[in-house]
């Protein structure tokens, strides 16, 4: 890391030479078929020509005027693009489409002021591909204004963001979408997530984001709703270095006086603990029992010692949230070669705090004429976090004539300081009400190199890549520290605080650290010729990738034996009396506090998944105007677990090995498009892909959330979950940049994998099981609308029906906890599926100006699977208005003033029990995210 950061900034000190002539660059494409077109003659009017490379770009070095130049390649008709205005020093960038010559034009003459680039690459993309798919240019997203890609993609049809980090396809969890960066899988800072958070992606090192929503053989197999490909420029056209600052100010969250915090590392700043937070003693030490002998309690008040006294809060004022951003790009000439590097440095450190952070859980009522529910358990009060994370980009590119190599470096630290002081009540036959204080922090660090090769033959036909990619991912929670009050007796009567371990549970710390490398590789050999006289496309390929899991939790419990009154500190509330030298275990008398270690081997495992796969895949058109794909693709796909389990008969907990998923599978694809006209297609497609059960889920370990107080408990018995997908599309493109495209789309789930109630007795534990079959049915559509000539409208929206068969467990306890007159259907939604997806967006823009206002909704989805005592949790639609306005300055436009309004109508996360008939509001979880604002200045040299 240390060596790649060095290479970064010397890269940006090193001062290069260039020519102060102008430059006309871009590609020169196939209309048809949207590949490149290599070695096709640029010729600028009565001056040497140029032809372009295997990737089909060209590059022509002009002194300052005005210029006509041509593109011309056998068996296509030519194209002139006249009154070329190029200033001294300026890089134009012109993408430029050939049309077949059996159209039967001779020559296209065009000036340079109708060619739109901004957004014609990839609706052309779109146009012509036999996949369903939508998808952002750079152009595109540079035309928004916005910063990162979490914020752009949010204009792609059937998309949300989730978290402002996390992207979902068609209302579908995180479960049924991939996010792949340069086409392969990279996992994210949230290993058990198939998506990355996108919001670490400076939208100035992307070339262009695809959304596919129909499988083909060359794709994973895993995924439903989508993949989203991130594709990073590898070769700039220019010089470029850029600086950004920002800040931002939420009324609810910065600035404020109650913010809650703890003891820090001295390099919490940079996202990691530099040790201050590691474990003090072996977790395989035997702990003493201060029962046991003298030199016992020796040794154990000894050991205790060892911990840090850090159960309490500290509370002083948060500060403003900062970003920064540079980057830098360039390509060099190396004899006949090309070198290429573009890169990326950010930080951010943000600061969340909820002053009346709200989470509770409510059952039905025994008595089945009362419709409201009421209260088991609340938690109401205060939780303050501080979000630091440095992001590191690289990506270097030799470019030869016949070949190209890559290779791209993604560093991501992360560091979350979370503290809360939280008052919770409850009700278990006699109401409790306590307390709690907690201190968490959490390091998630990410390393990934990914290495790749693209080799043409002479004349372009045949097409080599290959790819292969190195994870290594750490999720640390260090140290976690809760500690609790009983304040019944406080609250009613105005009394102290009292200690009472029976109704509050005592202190615990604990340590769960989880390692987890992958190893990825890629084969695809293209090859274009000839089928009953029209071009033909036959794909073919191989794929490996093997991730590797250890985890471990070590979980401690304080504890007292026979203290002689009251242990000072509790009158006051303070949990640091914990571990105040005057009240820890005294050797002689067997009296103060000691701990104990509470962890459990089923909690630890390592877990592998291999996936080997091979593919065939055939483009063609069956006849005129009818272009299809048709492949399929074999998996095979092995997951072994190595931990420990306990007995059926004895009980006791003793090692287990087993492949728990040992599956081979063939997936096939079928995806065709009918051209009605040069402006619009109809569309199908057909896949089988499967969604596959998470390291976490399955496995005995069970894994606590100390903010919300629940469980997640492992489960062996996951299987895998298979998916038919049938999709159609009729769709529009006008020559402004206009379209219109409306899809339907149906999947067949079958063993759908949901996150459940652990039983009907429980109600703050979960685990993820297989249950009946689910069908999806959706449509979407999407305008994009020029309004006048600097105003263009955009709306996409989704409606999604999905409908589940119950189990009979699910079935029979909703059954026997119904209401009066209430009817119990045997179906339900799919877990995670939102019945609806609203994306718009005006925009506004000129020379020097540019403004946004977009907006989306995503309708509620079935968040937690009730158990008929408990009703089920959905989260409700979060309403997102945000305006973005961005002002260049300088001659060269090169210095950009942001502002940015997030959550203008200032809405509210809520998640809620949702119960017919009850009239009153029962949150499961509720978060005032308020309104936040930024501002940002950003330099280009």
């Amino acid at each position: 890391m240390k060596n790649i950061l060095f290479l970064f900034f010397l890269l940006f000190i090193i001062d290069i030479s260039y020519s102060q002539s102008g430059r006309i660059t871009g590609k020169v494409y196939d209309k048809e078929f949207q590949e490149p077109l290599p070695f096709a003659n640029v010729v600028v009017a009565e001056m040497d020509g140029s032809v372009t490379d295997f990737d089909g770009i060209y590059n022509i070095e002009l002194d300052a005027g005005v210029y006509n130049i041509q593109f011309s390649f056998v068996g296509f008709n030519t194209v002139t693009v006249e009154n070329i205005e190029l200033a001294q020093g300026e890089v134009k960038e012109l993408d430029i489409y050939l049309e077949s010559a059996a159209q039967e034009f001779e020559e296209v003459v065009v000036t340079a002021q109708t060619l739109r680039n901004n957004e014609q690459s990839v609706l052309q993309v779109q146009k012509k591909s036999a996949n369903l798919l939508d998808g952002l240019s750079a152009q595109n997203i540079k035309s928004t204004g916005v910063s990162n890609l979490a914020n752009a993609i949010k204009s792609v049809p059937g998309v949300s963001i989730q978290g402002g980090k996390y992207v979902y396809v068609r209302g579908l969890g995180d479960r049924y979408t991939k996010t792949t960066i340069n086409g392969i899988d990279i996992p994210g800072l949230d290993p058990d997530r198939n998506t990355i958070q996108l919001d670490i992606f400076p939208t100035n090192i992307i070339d262009q984001i695809i959304v596919l929503k129909s499988a083909s053989a060359d794709q994973p197999a895993d995924f439903t709703g989508g993949i989203v490909d991130i594709f990073t420029k590898d070769i700039p056209t220019s010089k470029q270095f850029g600086f950004s600052v920002s800040t931002s100010y939420n009324p609810e969250m910065n600035l404020v006086n109650d913010f809650r915090t703890q003891d820090k590392s001295s390099t919490d700043f940079l996202g990691f603990d530099r040790g201050y937070r590691n474990s003090p003693i072996d977790r395989n030490r035997e702990i003493p029992n201060p029962t046991g002998s003298e030199s016992g309690r020796i040794e154990l008040s000894n050991l205790t010692k060892k911990f840090s006294n850090s159960f309490s809060n500290e509370v002083e004022s948060s500060g403003m949230n900062l970003s920064l951003n540079a980057n830098y790009g360039n390509q060099f000439d190396l004899g006949k070669n090309k070198l290429g590097v573009i890169s990326s440095l950010s930080y951010s450190n943000v600061y969340t705090h909820y002053d009346n952070f709200e989470s509770n859980i409510f059952q039905r009522d025994n008595n089945r004429t009362k419709y409201e529910l009421r209260k088991v358990q609340g938690r109401n009060g205060l939780s303050s976090e501080v979000n630091t994370q440095l992001n590191g980009l690289l990506g270097l590119s030799l470019k030869t004539a016949k070949s190209k190599y890559k290779y791209n470096f993604l560093g991501i630290q992360n560091g979350i300081l979370n503290s809360i002081l939280m008052e919770e009540e409850r009700i278990i036959g006699s109401d409790a009400l306590f307390e709690q204080t907690g201190n968490f922090y959490t390091e998630k660090r990410l390393l990934n190199n990914l290495l790749s090769g693209t080799h043409f033959n002479a004349d372009g036909s045949l097409k080599v890549e290959w790819k292969v990619s190195n994870t290594q991912n750490k999720n640390h929670e260090k140290d976690f520290r809760t500690s609790a009050f009983d304040i019944q007796e406080k609250v009613l009567e105005g009394g102290d605080y009292n200690l009472d371990l029976t109704a509050t549970g005592p202190p615990t710390r604990f340590w769960r650290i989880l390692d987890e490398s992958s190893n990825v590789g890629k084969l695809d050999l293209t090859k274009e010729y000839t089928l009953r006289g029209r071009k033909a496309k036959f794909k073919t390929g191989g794929y490996y990738s093997k991730k590797e899991r250890d985890y471990y939790i070590e979980n401690y419990i304080f504890d007292y034996r026979e203290v002689t009154g009251r242990i000072p500190g509790i009158r006051d509330g303070n949990p640091s009396m914990w571990l105040q030298s005057a009240n820890i275990l005294d050797p002689s008398t067997g009296e103060g506090t000691y701990f104990y270690n509470a962890s459990s081997k089923l909690d630890e495992f390592n877990s592998d998944q291999t996936i080997v796969a091979a593919y065939l895949s055939n483009e063609f058109e069956f006849f005129k105007d009818l272009r299809l794909i048709l492949g399929v693709r074999y998996e095979i796909y092995k997951q072994n677990y190595n931990g420990y389990k306990r007995s059926d008969t004895t009980l006791l907990i003793e090692p287990f090995e087993d492949q728990v998923i040992d599956e081979a599978k063939i997936y096939p694809s079928l995806n065709l498009i009918y051209k009605l006209n040069e402006e619009s297609n109809i569309r199908f497609g057909y896949s089988e892909t499967v969604a596959r059960p998470s390291f976490k889920e399955l496995s005995n370990a069970s894994i606590y959330d100390p903010l919300t107080t629940t469980f997640f408990f492992g489960n062996l018995n996951v299987k895998p979950s298979f998916i038919d997908n049938f999709d159609v599309r009729y769709e529009k493109f006008y020559t402004s940049g206009d379209m219109f495209a409306v899809s339907g789309f149906y999947k067949r789930v079958n063993d759908p994998i949901e996150v459940v109630l652990y039983s009907e007795i429980v109600d703050d534990s979960f685990q993820a099981r297989n249950l009946s079959d689910a069908n999806v049915y959706g449509i979407e559509f999407e305008i994009r609308k020029t309004i006048l000539e600097n105003l263009k409208f955009r709306t996409n929206a989704s409606y999604i029906y999905s409908e589940e068969k119950m189990d009979d467990g699910e079935y029979q306890g909703r059954l026997n906890n119904a209401r009066e007159a209430e009817t119990i259907d045997d179906t339900r939604t799919l877990q995670g599926q939102s019945p609806y997806l609203i994306n718009s967006s005006l925009e506004y823009f000129k020379e020097k100006f540019k403004a946004n206002l977009n907006y989306n909704v995503q309708g509620k989805a079935l968040e937690i699977v009730g158990n008929g005592a408990i009703p089920d949790v959905f989260t409700m639609p979060f309403n997102s208005l945000n305006l973005n306005i961005i002002r260049y300055g300088g001659e060269k436009n090169n210095i950009e003033f942001r502002f940015l309004v997030n959550n203008i109508l200032n809405d509210t996360r809520r998640s809620e029990f949702i119960s017919p008939q009850a009239k009153e509001t029962y949150h499961f979880r509720k978060l005032d995210v308020g309104r936040r604002f930024t501002v940002g200045v950003g330099f280009k040299f």
